[in-house]
């Protein structure tokens, strides 16, 4: 036999039995034979000849099967031409057989001379019905048409998290759509593209709309992927509320289907996953070497792509899902072939907070005789103190409340505190570091110590991340949790006299820095600039509008608002503008530096260093001392993880402004007015007496 093919078709099998699916099983002894000369534009040419010259008996038959199926690429041009139009009428797919040679055998099997009167073997010309003969057979012609466009919808959705800071705990949304209390995100842009292991360059492109949904229909057969295009930009919600969705922040949540697509090794081994479309998972998973490259800043990227896995649709009804709605609409004789819910989840990443607080802890005042006159110490009333010096709340989510003044913490002196006034930090305190104020005599003053400690804290307030591609991706808890280790400067007034200041360590740690040495750990840094200078270089606009309409600097969680020129140069954008307003900032200035406070630190976790500076007092006037401390990197271990920003921590803190003045009424000589008061009282009570005298006389 000889066999003419569409050149659209491939011949996989040729048997004589068919397995239960109706596929051909192929039959070794049929010998195939495809001629390397033919050569036609429009069909393929194969041989078929029964293995050991098989006989077939007058009157018998012998049934062969042959199996083709039509590559998926090749789908695509048998519906649209060149230009993406589709085609009213295809070509029809067809097939021709023809005897090519036969032999005839008597009883004893030798050669018959018997010749078929009507037909010559192997003269057909394939797609020339004149040279068909009743040794020649042509198949029913297969034509493809687009019957029922094939259907795809889905939701993009921004997957619930808490909108608590969890300190300490997982911020893990857990990948499944819920309509009760997650909204859709409107304008992500979908789409349908090619698989790369197909030999089909096709794509389909839209975006969500205000619910967050999307369609795309009129798609040919084959493999593919779809690929959502999300952030840089903020979204409207199907509730109408705007969300900033950046791609440091969020990320694609958790993929729950792991184990029902892909082998242990990592390899896709389940093409047909979409017909199992519930529960409603999210169905894609973010690039995951883009988002290495997001976290380690090697350059500024705005926008995720997160794929699904490869979806695999045949020709036939046989590879439609079995659940998905395939209906018969007898009017047009179509076919509806919809995948429903192939959705995905946006969520916010665990959040990265660090926070330094410096407070004033002791203040004692010594006289030149040795004679202490003052010694309060600061205690927290409200909210215990662990052995870190932290103060302990039962809800691990208020701390952040404590620390960001939205919440009061109450404040109390001990000790010998004649003359002490003390407001503690607080956000409507004036200044908000609150203050220690302390009268004395003004005799006094002259040659008297004052001696103040301050305590510095650091904490890891962060929610728990692992830095670990399968915890990024499917949320299993492995590899190691991101750290966090800062750099920490204090900037000690000096007050003039820089001789006659010191600092007395407790812990260890502190070391003076000479102001180059600061200069170049700081070079050392982003663009030459400190976490809080290099989060300014990214703001387009520094000042905006409080709630009276004026006009204020942007005011970044614990740095001082009063260095408004220091704001001002860093807008410029130079480094060597920065560098010098840095510089003048810090004048007066003793730079001090604790390496202890350099540390690994996992969420929850806190170190405290103490500081106590000296200062001889040398004159009656008003004396104000002030301690600020800052963190001015930060070191990140692990390759991934939500970065630390100043509008989450607190890394800049100013400790409580201490004044020395004398007491109010001083400077009186208290004998003359002793005796001036009673004089006049004398004076005025002989006068007294005369009036009487001269009214009685």
């Amino acid at each position: 036999l000889v066999d003419y093919y569409d050149k659209n078709y491939t011949l996989i099998s040729v048997g004589t039995k068919l397995d239960d699916s109706k596929n051909v099983i192929d039959n070794p002894d049929i010998i195939k034979k495809e001629p390397p000369k033919y050569s036609s534009k429009e069909y393929n040419k194969v041989e078929l000849l029964l293995k050991d010259n098989e006989k077939i008996d007058a009157g018998k038959d012998k049934v062969i099967y042959m199996q083709f199926e039509i590559d998926k690429s090749k789908v695509y041009s048998i519906l649209y031409d060149a230009g993406g139009k589709e085609i009213e009428s295809p070509s029809e797919l067809k097939n021709i057989v023809e005897i090519n040679s036969y032999s005839v055998f008597d009883e004893s099997e030798k050669v018959y001379a018997g010749i078929d009167k009507d037909s010559q073997p192997g003269n057909a010309v394939p797609g020339d019905i004149n040279t068909y003969e009743d040794d020649t057979d042509l198949a029913l012609g297969l034509q493809l048409r687009l019957t029922g466009a094939r259907t795809i919808t889905g939701k993009v959705f921004l997957d619930y998290t808490s909108n608590e800071l969890m300190t300490g705990e997982e911020r893990k949304a857990d990948g499944i759509y819920d309509k009760n209390r997650e909204e859709g995100i409107s304008n992500v842009i979908v789409t349908m593209k090619g698989s790369e292991d197909e030999n089909i360059n096709l794509s389909y492109t839209t975006g969500t709309n205000e619910q967050g949904e999307f369609t795309i229909s009129n798609f040919v057969p084959g493999k593919y992927d779809i690929v959502y295009n999300w952030g840089g930009k903020e979204y409207i919600l199907s509730n109408g509320n705007k969300l900033n969705i950046n791609v440091k922040d969020y990320k694609g949540t958790i993929f729950n289907a792991r184990n029902e697509i892909y082998n242990d090794h990592g390899e896709q081994t389940n093409f047909v996953w979409y017909k199992d479309f519930e529960p409603r998972n999210s169905d894609a998973m973010d690039d995951y070497n883009l988002r290495k490259a997001i976290d380690n800043e090697t350059e500024k990227i705005t926008s995720m792509y997160s794929t699904t896995p490869t979806m695999e649709f045949g020709v036939e009804l046989g590879d439609i899902a079995g659940n998905i709605n395939l209906t018969s609409v007898t009017d047009e004789n179509k076919i509806k072939f919809e995948i429903p819910n192939i959705d995905f989840g946006i969520a916010e990443r665990p959040r990265q907070q660090i926070d330094i607080s410096k407070k004033v802890k002791t203040v004692k005042i010594t006289l030149a005789n040795g004679q202490t006159i003052v010694d309060a110490e600061v205690i927290i009333v409200k909210g215990d103190v662990n052995g870190d010096g932290i103060i302990t709340i039962k809800d691990v989510s208020e701390i952040n409340k404590y620390l960001n003044g939205t919440k009061k913490i109450e404040y109390e002196l001990k000790g010998e505190r004649k003359g002490v006034n003390y407001i503690g930090p607080s956000k409507n305190a004036i200044p908000k570091n609150g203050y220690f104020k302390i009268e004395i005599d003004n005799e006094l003053i002259q040659g008297s110590t004052i001696e103040i400690g301050y305590e510095i804290i650091v904490k890891n307030n962060s929610e728990v991340d692992y830095d670990s591609p399968n915890y990024y991706k499917y949320g299993y808890k492995e590899g190691n949790i991101v750290t966090i280790k800062p750099k920490v400067y204090d900037y000690l007034e000096i007050n003039e006299i820089e001789d006659i200041v010191e600092e007395k360590n407790e812990n260890g740690g502190w070391t003076t820095i000479k102001p180059e040495k600061y200069e170049e750990d700081i070079a050392g840094y982003k663009a030459k600039r400190t976490i809080i200078e290099n989060y300014f270089s990214s703001i387009k606009n520094l000042k905006i509008q409080d709630e009276n309409g004026k006009e204020k600097i942007l005011d970044i969680t614990g740095y001082p608002e009063s260095y408004e020129e220091y704001y001002s140069k860093i807008t410029e954008w130079s480094s060597e503008n920065v560098q010098d307003a840095r510089q003048k900032r810090l004048e007066n200035k003793k730079i001090l530096h604790n390496e202890n406070l350099e540390y690994e630190f996992k969420p929850v976790q806190s170190k405290t260093a103490s500081l106590y500076v000296t200062k001889v007092l040398a004159n009656s006037d008003e004396i104000e001392l002030n301690n600020d401390v800052e963190i001015t990197q930060i070191e990140r271990a692990t390759k991934t993880g939500r970065k630390v920003t100043p509008t989450s921590s607190t890394f800049y803190d100013k400790g409580e402004t201490v004044t020395v003045t004398p007491a109010t009424g001083e400077n009186r000589d208290y004998t003359s007015i002793i005796v001036l008061v009673i004089s006049s009282f004398i004076i005025l009570g002989t006068g007294i007496v005369f009036i009487k005298k001269k009214i009685l006389g």
